[in-house]
């Protein structure tokens, strides 16, 4: 399967149903009475994050593929699992406890329902939630070690990815990710995205591409 990028200007077949099926009316009354700005500001134009959604769904071809079991690392206000919803997946969302009101009351207002609250730290397990056919981590920012103040290493990556290849994807399962610049985090002792080590890292383990979005097809 090609995958390709979304932010590409090829032409897709937007399905109306993502749009249409929203209470637009309920949604413009959350924007309006949120006391935060900020994730107001990030998070209210539908149009534009609902197509961001159907783009990267559309390029992992989940609008033509059976049912499929999908865990969305960074859940948000959960647009990309709500997508996934539509086109008849079970989505699980994993997210920071707590965060934006404005983004817990968006993941309501979506019908997003599965999703567990847990922080994702150097070298600790995922929770268990089951095994999923798909992982999803666009625009993530977990590969921090708080305690250090730094960007995770070789080692702390390996752990976590065999954590998710052993314990949370199902055989031949894949694994997309997509890092931010994160240009602000520094080195000292982690690697950033675009490291030479991380780059090899994540290709002996089934991602050929290491730039834009990064895909484990499969996870090994």
């Amino acid at each position: 399967m090609t995958m390709l990028d979304p932010s590409s200007k090829e032409s897709l077949a937007f399905p109306p149903r993502l749009l249409d099926g929203l209470d637009h009316a309920a949604f413009e009354e959350l924007c309006r009475t949120t006391d935060d700005e900020t994730y107001r500001l990030k998070y209210s134009d539908l149009d534009r994050w609902v197509m961001y959604s159907w783009k990267h769904a559309a390029h992992l071809g989940l609008d033509t593929s059976p049912p499929l079991d999908i865990l969305d690392l960074g859940l948000g206000p959960g647009y990309f699992a709500y997508v996934c919803q539509v086109l008849g997946h079970r989505c699980v969302g994993l997210d920071l406890p707590g965060g934006s009101s404005f983004k817990q009351a968006l993941r309501k207002w979506l019908g997003i329902e599965s999703f567990v609250e847990f922080a994702i730290m150097p070298k600790i397990p995922l929770p268990p939630m089951g095994r999923f056919d798909l992982v999803t981590a666009y625009h993530c920012q977990f590969n921090h070690n708080l305690t250090e103040r730094r960007l995770w290493n070789i080692e702390e990556w390996t752990y976590f990815l065999d954590d998710l290849r052993e314990n949370v994807l199902k055989p031949g399962g894949r694994f997309v990710l997509r890092l931010t610049k994160q240009t602000r985090k520094g080195r000292g002792g982690g690697v950033m995205r675009d490291d030479p080590k991380l780059n090899a890292l994540f290709q002996e383990r089934g991602a050929p591409e290491s730039k834009g979005v990064i895909i484990f097809d499969p996870l090994t």
